[in-house]
């Protein structure tokens, strides 16, 4: 399984949104505020940015909702996060819980307004900046990203159910197909 990092949707007390019939309530999946986490690679805590303005998603543009971080079997999905939107820098859908009883357990709490914290997944690749200045002497970075995402995307598209791709151009309208198609 890949190393994921993971935010946490927060919804407060019982949800105006809730709705009993379809089982369903809307949350803020992730926002562009900062948020510090735990970098193992540098053993410090960070802040780290999410920008909305670089998401691709499936046509689906749903996710599975997980009771845990375990991807390793069925048993921890509960649901699935639908219609995921961005919209004034944040990440929102509504998630909707199974029938089944795994999910029971978790509906009941959001009913009663005890679980009120979700979480989501994602993997932040880091490539150093390369630094240019233009003809007119305006400075600009490159990254050339392009190819290790693409490439880590198809390696791991056998682990995942989907994948939310966060990028800063549309280089990734192939990639994203092949990966999410099969």
């Amino acid at each position: 399984m890949p190393d994921l990092s993971y935010r946490s949707i927060r919804i407060s007390g019982v949800p105006a949104t809730l709705d009993k019939k379809s089982k369903s309530v809307d949350v803020i999946v992730a926002t562009e505020r900062p948020c510090e986490v735990f970098d193992f690679e540098r053993y410090e805590v960070v802040p780290e940015i999410l920008l909305m303005s670089g998401i691709e998603m499936a046509n689906s543009r749903q996710v599975p909702l997980l009771d845990s971080h375990q991807r390793f079997d069925s048993a921890s999905l509960i649901g699935s996060v639908r219609s995921l939107v961005t919209k004034d820098g944040q990440l929102s859908g509504t998630a909707h819980f199974s029938n089944a009883k795994e999910a029971e357990s978790a509906w009941m709490k959001v009913r009663e307004g005890h679980l009120t914290d979700f979480s989501v997944g994602y993997k932040v690749i880091e490539k150093r900046v390369k630094w240019f200045v233009d003809e007119a002497g305006n400075r600009y970075g490159k990254a050339n990203a392009d190819l290790d995402m693409a490439v880590d995307v198809l390696l791991q598209s056998e682990n995942l159910d989907r994948v939310l791709l966060i990028t800063g151009d549309g280089d990734f309208v192939q990639v994203s197909g092949f990966g999410l198609e099969e």
